[in-house]
């Protein structure tokens, strides 16, 4: 599952891409904050192109010298559907694991985000709903 915040900065740099109905990897990388780890951005596609939003069209040389892909061909896809930038969270937050030790007031900044939340994640840390 990739944290909501990651996912709302990939589809919005995949929407920004966009021209004359083609997405050109090289300029959506390029629009990709450095803080979205870069193992989620093939996460996010490939669920764009499972629901059909993204349909691979030709392919181009990759100018990713960072990721060590230069010169490779990667996917150019083609857009069968808005890029939608709102996601829903796929779960709901759960209630801290050790009631005992919840705080009656405000947790703190979310592990990830850093935005205040009053729930636990799965491993006990705080996080907002989000981020889990």
């Amino acid at each position: 599952m990739v944290a909501a915040h990651y996912e709302v900065a990939v589809r919005s740099a995949i929407a920004g891409a966009v021209q004359d109905g083609l997405v050109n990897p090289n300029l959506v990388r390029s629009l990709i904050p450095d803080w979205v780890p870069a193992k989620t951005v093939g996460v996010i596609y490939q669920k764009l192109r499972r629901d059909g939003t993204l349909v691979e069209y030709d392919h181009v040389r990759s100018n990713d010298v960072r990721g060590r892909n230069s010169g490779k061909l990667v996917p150019r896809y083609k857009v069968a559907r808005p890029v939608v930038l709102a996601v829903k969270p796929e779960s709901k937050p759960t209630p801290n694991p050790k009631p005992q030790t919840q705080p009656s007031v405000d947790l703190g900044p979310c592990a990830n985000c850093r935005a205040e939340t009053l729930r636990y994640g799965d491993h006990g840390q705080p996080l907002c709903e989000w981020c889990r």
